[in-house]
Protein backbone atom coordinates (compact mmCIF):
# COMPACT_ATOMS: atom_id res chain seq x y z
CA UNK A 1 0.00 0.00 0.00
CA UNK A 2 1.24 3.59 -0.66
CA UNK A 3 2.20 5.51 2.53
CA UNK A 4 -0.83 7.84 4.24
CA UNK A 5 0.31 11.69 3.78
CA UNK A 6 -0.80 13.17 7.97
CA UNK A 7 -2.41 16.07 7.50
CA UNK A 8 -1.30 18.21 10.21
CA UNK A 9 1.41 18.65 12.24
CA UNK A 10 -0.64 18.20 15.21
CA UNK A 11 -1.02 14.70 13.86
CA UNK A 12 1.69 13.77 13.92
CA UNK A 13 3.06 15.26 17.59
CA UNK A 14 -0.25 13.99 18.98
CA UNK A 15 0.28 10.25 17.61
CA UNK A 16 4.02 9.73 18.19
CA UNK A 17 3.82 8.20 14.94
CA UNK A 18 8.11 7.65 12.81
CA UNK A 19 7.42 9.72 9.55
CA UNK A 20 9.57 10.55 6.29
CA UNK A 21 8.49 14.26 5.30
CA UNK A 22 4.98 13.82 6.63
CA UNK A 23 4.50 10.48 5.34
CA UNK A 24 3.67 7.41 7.44
CA UNK A 25 3.03 3.78 6.26
CA UNK A 26 0.18 1.75 6.84
CA UNK A 27 1.24 -1.06 8.46
CA UNK A 28 2.43 1.53 11.27
CA UNK A 29 -0.82 3.33 11.61
CA UNK A 30 -2.76 -0.15 11.87
CA UNK A 31 -0.25 -1.25 14.85
CA UNK A 32 -0.95 2.25 16.26
CA UNK A 33 -4.53 1.43 16.16
CA UNK A 34 -4.40 -1.65 17.20
CA UNK A 35 -2.23 -1.12 20.12
CA UNK A 36 -4.87 1.94 21.10
CA UNK A 37 -7.40 -0.27 21.31
CA UNK A 38 -5.63 -2.97 22.99
CA UNK A 39 -4.97 -0.95 25.68
CA UNK A 40 -8.58 0.40 26.02
CA UNK A 41 -9.81 -3.24 26.97
CA UNK A 42 -6.43 -4.20 28.63
CA UNK A 43 -5.45 -7.49 30.37
CA UNK A 44 -1.94 -7.22 31.87
CA UNK A 45 0.06 -9.74 33.19
CA UNK A 46 -0.31 -8.72 36.78
CA UNK A 47 3.45 -9.85 38.05
CA UNK A 48 4.81 -7.26 34.81
CA UNK A 49 2.77 -4.44 35.26
CA UNK A 50 2.59 -4.52 38.98
CA UNK A 51 4.90 -3.43 41.82
CA UNK A 52 5.32 -3.62 45.19
CA UNK A 53 4.03 -7.44 45.00
CA UNK A 54 3.87 -9.18 48.43
CA UNK A 55 1.60 -11.32 50.49
CA UNK A 56 0.31 -10.60 53.91
CA UNK A 57 -1.46 -13.79 56.02
CA UNK A 58 -3.68 -13.61 58.86
CA UNK A 59 -2.24 -16.77 60.39
CA UNK A 60 -5.13 -19.51 59.98
CA UNK A 61 -7.59 -17.40 58.20
CA UNK A 62 -6.45 -15.68 55.32
CA UNK A 63 -3.79 -14.48 52.86
CA UNK A 64 -4.01 -11.77 50.56
CA UNK A 65 -1.91 -10.63 46.99
CA UNK A 66 -1.19 -7.43 47.75
CA UNK A 67 0.48 -4.88 45.15
CA UNK A 68 -0.21 -1.46 43.27
CA UNK A 69 -0.97 -2.45 39.30
CA UNK A 70 -1.32 -0.20 36.74
CA UNK A 71 -3.96 0.63 34.57
CA UNK A 72 -4.04 1.18 30.48
CA UNK A 73 -3.54 5.44 31.47
CA UNK A 74 0.09 4.27 33.56
CA UNK A 75 -1.62 5.33 36.65
CA UNK A 76 -1.02 3.08 39.59
CA UNK A 77 -3.85 1.40 41.45
CA UNK A 78 -3.61 -0.37 45.18
CA UNK A 79 -4.77 -3.74 45.16
CA UNK A 80 -5.50 -6.57 47.42
CA UNK A 81 -7.36 -9.77 46.36
CA UNK A 82 -8.32 -12.65 48.87
CA UNK A 83 -6.27 -16.10 47.41
CA UNK A 84 -8.09 -18.13 49.88
CA UNK A 85 -11.05 -17.60 47.75
CA UNK A 86 -9.49 -19.85 45.08
CA UNK A 87 -6.42 -21.13 45.90
CA UNK A 88 -7.14 -24.62 48.35
CA UNK A 89 -5.53 -27.55 49.83
CA UNK A 90 -5.83 -31.08 48.48
CA UNK A 91 -4.18 -33.18 50.74
CA UNK A 92 -0.92 -31.29 50.43
CA UNK A 93 -1.13 -29.77 46.92
CA UNK A 94 -2.12 -26.90 46.19
CA UNK A 95 -5.00 -26.56 44.04
CA UNK A 96 -6.70 -23.53 41.72
CA UNK A 97 -10.45 -24.10 42.39
CA UNK A 98 -10.07 -24.45 46.27
CA UNK A 99 -10.94 -22.75 48.79
CA UNK A 100 -9.09 -21.52 52.43
CA UNK A 101 -5.55 -23.24 51.91
CA UNK A 102 -3.89 -20.72 54.82
CA UNK A 103 -6.80 -22.30 57.08
CA UNK A 104 -3.90 -25.84 57.42
CA UNK A 105 -0.69 -23.75 55.65
CA UNK A 106 2.09 -23.30 57.95
CA UNK A 107 4.87 -21.00 56.87
CA UNK A 108 3.33 -19.41 54.01
CA UNK A 109 5.92 -16.91 51.83
CA UNK A 110 6.05 -15.76 48.12
CA UNK A 111 8.91 -15.75 45.60
CA UNK A 112 9.73 -13.96 43.27
CA UNK A 113 10.84 -16.17 40.19
CA UNK A 114 11.16 -16.44 36.09
CA UNK A 115 7.54 -17.18 35.89
CA UNK A 116 6.20 -14.40 38.43
CA UNK A 117 5.30 -14.83 41.82
CA UNK A 118 4.83 -18.47 43.36
CA UNK A 119 3.29 -18.89 46.60
CA UNK A 120 4.80 -21.52 48.76
CA UNK A 121 4.10 -22.83 52.12
CA UNK A 122 3.82 -26.32 53.86
CA UNK A 123 0.71 -28.03 53.20
CA UNK A 124 -0.49 -30.78 55.09
CA UNK A 125 -1.96 -34.01 54.24
CA UNK A 126 -5.03 -35.97 54.78
CA UNK A 127 -2.90 -38.00 57.31
CA UNK A 128 -1.59 -35.50 59.37
CA UNK A 129 2.12 -35.71 57.68
CA UNK A 130 3.51 -33.22 55.41
CA UNK A 131 4.73 -32.98 51.47
CA UNK A 132 7.99 -31.01 50.35
CA UNK A 133 7.37 -27.33 50.76
CA UNK A 134 4.24 -26.67 48.01
CA UNK A 135 4.18 -24.06 45.59
CA UNK A 136 1.56 -22.55 43.20
CA UNK A 137 2.25 -19.66 39.93
CA UNK A 138 -0.02 -17.11 40.97
CA UNK A 139 0.50 -14.86 37.80
CA UNK A 140 -1.12 -18.47 35.72
CA UNK A 141 -4.38 -17.57 37.10
CA UNK A 142 -4.49 -13.53 37.86
CA UNK A 143 -4.31 -10.49 35.82
CA UNK A 144 -4.48 -7.07 35.88
CA UNK A 145 -7.21 -5.88 34.43
CA UNK A 146 -6.95 -2.42 33.46
CA UNK A 147 -5.41 -1.48 37.12
CA UNK A 148 -7.53 -4.29 38.98
CA UNK A 149 -6.27 -7.97 40.32
CA UNK A 150 -8.88 -10.20 38.60
CA UNK A 151 -9.11 -14.50 38.83
CA UNK A 152 -9.32 -16.14 35.77
CA UNK A 153 -10.89 -19.14 37.17
CA UNK A 154 -9.80 -22.66 37.53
Amino acid sequence: MPPHRLTSRSQLSSSGEQSYKGYVSWPMLAYQQLLSSYLATTKMSFHVSSHEIRIRVEPGKSTFLVCKAKDARGNWHDNEIRLDDFIGNSDGWFIWGGRDFTHSAKDIHIEHGPKGPHLTAELPKRDGGFRERQGIDLADKIENRNGRLVFLGP
